[in-house]
């Protein structure tokens, strides 16, 4: 993220499977699941609704690690003002650093970087 002269976010898709694919699909499936327990929050128990968000918690972070893996390089200035000087997207939790007005176009970003004219140079 040092690199101020670029202006877009970069992908790399080399390491990116079907299997990886298919794992954050899952994931996304027990998220669903776990979320229709969490509906009935009220009737549970402190220890057991605790337990219930520390699931959640772990799940949402393996999503966003698989997702956001293939993300080589966002422009300094889509983070927050405080975000730590050399922070790369390869460091744990980058994404924490990311301003919430760029997650969309971020996103969209990805998706025009998996079209199959951009992706041969991923």
């Amino acid at each position: 993220m040092s690199d101020q002269a670029q202006d877009k976010p970069r992908f790399d898709y080399s390491n990116y499977s079907r299997k990886e694919q298919k794992a954050i699909q899952m994931l996304q499936m027990r998220l669903q699941r776990l979320g229709a327990k969490l509906d009935d929050a009220a009737s549970l128990d402190d220890a057991a609704f605790d337990a219930l968000m520390g699931q959640f918690d772990a799940m949402v972070y393996d999503i966003e690690r698989r997702a956001l893996a293939q993300v080589a390089y966002v422009p300094r200035d889509w983070l927050v003002g405080d975000a730590p000087e050399g922070l790369t997207c390869q460091d744990d939790h980058w994404w924490d650093w990311l301003r919430a007005d760029k997650l969309e176009e971020l996103k969209a970003a990805a998706a025009e970087a998996r079209q199959p004219e951009s992706v041969s140079g991923n």
